[in-house]
């Protein structure tokens, strides 16, 4: 009869639901070592950057933005693999 359909219905939804809601509340374990990561490779890269501020003083603002952005690229390149790994993990648990 149709309210056992909705039932039915309903009670799909419900699985797909938990389903995401775990996946969700799952990959929360993997986000504060993610910020941890993020955080070190950009106070290492700030870091090093200030290292060769004296040398880069011949350096337009836009090329020193130039510099920074490129930089960063390269940090986030770097941290790509790591970081989806650890989500990899964490999906797999």
């Amino acid at each position: 009869d149709k309210r056992k359909k909705l039932v039915v219905e309903a009670e799909e939804v419900l699985r797909e639901e938990l389903v995401a809601f775990e996946s969700w509340q799952q990959s929360l374990g993997t986000v504060p070592m993610i910020t941890m990561l993020q955080t070190r490779a950009e106070r290492i890269r700030a870091k090093e950057l200030a290292k060769v501020d004296s040398k880069l003083g011949g350096l337009s603002v836009t090329e020193k933005e130039t510099v920074d952005r490129i930089t960063k690229g390269i940090v986030n390149k770097l941290l790509h693999g790591p970081m989806t790994q650890l989500r990899r993990v964490n999906d797999a648990e």
